[in-house]
């Protein structure tokens, strides 16, 4: 639909629960399994997983790469619209990149200079240091090497996985989570299903070749309600011309800065700005045109950035200030106490998936929204604390139970630490598997509004 800004509501299969908490973990989901997955060729992180950017490789490979990405701009619209929190950290760059059309036109160009450096610092410090800053400050004759006015694709490490398809793209009616391809890759070489899939892709779009010209992209605008299928790659990988016969072109001291200042340029902006594009288009369906002109007046890139994907790490003590109690417990209460015991030894632990399994269990969602807890979201984007209310409609055997619209957990009269533990653990792991009271009940949770 061209505008999507309206209501919607979000039932998952063979689930009865709906609201705004469902909402939240069905974006959550969607992000995580749709666009993460390494095989599906979208997104790339250079920081170990707490920031994500478009992958380069992606236009080369993906033949459904626009709608895919069109599709994730649409996500993080609605992700903003509604106020949600994903745990698809998209890095402050692709923010900037998406609400300023410009790309930093105003800059200068020494000014550029110097913040590109900085921007590249921020997305990829082991290129910036072992590359850019090395250049800069050494000879290249003291590489030891030829250094082409190239820059690396695919490298070596990922074409040794190609070309195994994709389970699903991000616009494919796969179930979420997607599935593992029906035969698996083995160690010795790939499986027959694998050559039979790179094959079809090869004569579909070609197989893309070691050296490679920004203009070797796919059109991207293939829509097929089927598995992907990438388009293959050699298994030394790719190497992308940063200038026209790019590849048959040394590096010299002469020449450095020349190859710096467009390793920049292609690492900033040319390499992503077809999918940035994309995404783009995505956002303007949710986003209407005064909100964007108001996020551009008010919002750094950086907390743009922070509105959607909030806090990565979670803070006990933050947690327990920003909380209520209800139906007559106290702070002095055992179940209290016992909660929140459990919970700063997963602190203590470095379990930070722990806590993330139950923030997501108590509200649907898996990251601290900026500002902590007390700006935790509940029914319908209004602000709501997170609540321990005592589960009067519980036993002794009975596993905590949540109402993740209001941001409620019910807590039964545990008897001891011990069961406490187990009970709440158990809770969580029938919660990371479903988000419907029907099931729940029989286990034990609630996962109504």
């Amino acid at each position: 639909a061209p505008d999507i800004t309206g209501e919607f509501e979000v039932r998952f299969r063979e689930e009865s629960s709906v609201g705004s908490a469902v909402v939240r973990e069905w974006m959550d989901l969607l992000a995580r399994k749709a666009f993460l997955p390494a095989a599906h060729r979208l997104l790339i992180s250079y920081d170990g997983g707490v920031s994500f950017l478009p992958d380069p490789a992606a236009p080369f490979l993906n033949p459904q790469w626009r709608g895919d990405f069109e599709m994730l701009g649409r996500l993080l619209g609605l992700a903003l619209w509604h106020q949600v929190t994903l745990d698809l950290p998209v890095h402050p760059h692709v923010c900037e990149l998406l609400l300023n059309a410009g790309e930093g036109e105003e800059e200068g160009a020494a000014d550029r200079w110097t913040a590109d450096q900085e921007r590249l610092k921020s997305i990829d410090a082991e290129l910036f240091r072992h590359k850019v800053q090395w250049l800069l400050e050494n000879d290249v004759a003291s590489l030891g090497f030829d250094l082409p006015f190239t820059d690396v694709l695919i490298d070596a490490a990922a074409a040794s996985t190609a070309p195994a398809p994709a389970p699903a793209s991000a616009l494919s009616p796969a179930p979420v989570p997607a599935p593992a391809p029906a035969t698996p890759p083995v160690a010795d070489g790939p499986t027959a299903a694998a050559e039979a899939a790179a094959a079809e892709a090869a004569e579909a779009f070609g197989e893309l070749g070691e050296a490679v010209a920004p203009e070797d992209v796919l059109p991207g605008d293939r829509r097929a309600a089927e598995p992907l299928k990438l388009r293959p790659w050699r298994p030394n990988g790719a190497q992308v011309a940063l200038v026209p016969g790019g590849h048959d072109r040394e590096v010299s001291e002469a020449n450095k800065l020349l190859f710096v200042e467009k390793l920049l340029d292609w690492r900033l902006r040319g390499s992503i700005a077809g999918p940035i594009a994309a995404m783009r288009e995505g956002l303007h369906a949710v986003v209407p045109p005064a909100v964007r002109e108001e996020a551009r007046r008010m919002l750094s890139p950086t907390e743009v950035h922070g509105l959607l994907a909030g806090m990565r790490d979670i803070d006990v003590e933050d947690w327990r200030w920003n909380s209520r109690l209800a139906g007559g417990l106290s702070a002095a209460s055992q179940e209290v106490r016992w909660f929140w015991q459990i919970v700063r030894q997963w602190a203590a632990d470095g379990r930070q998936d722990r806590m993330q399994d139950l923030l997501q269990f108590a509200t649907g969602s898996r990251r601290v929204p900026v500002g902590g807890f007390a700006q935790l979201v509940g029914f319908n984007g209004g602000k709501h604390l997170f609540t321990l209310a005592k589960g009067t409609h519980l036993s002794a055997q009975s596993l905590p139970t949540s109402h993740a619209c209001i941001c409620t957990v019910d807590v039964p009269p545990w008897v001891s630490f011990e069961a406490a533990r187990q009970k709440l653990s158990s809770a969580l792991e029938v919660g990371r598997g479903r988000f419907d009271e029907g099931h729940a009940a029989g286990a034990g949770r609630n996962g109504d509004d």
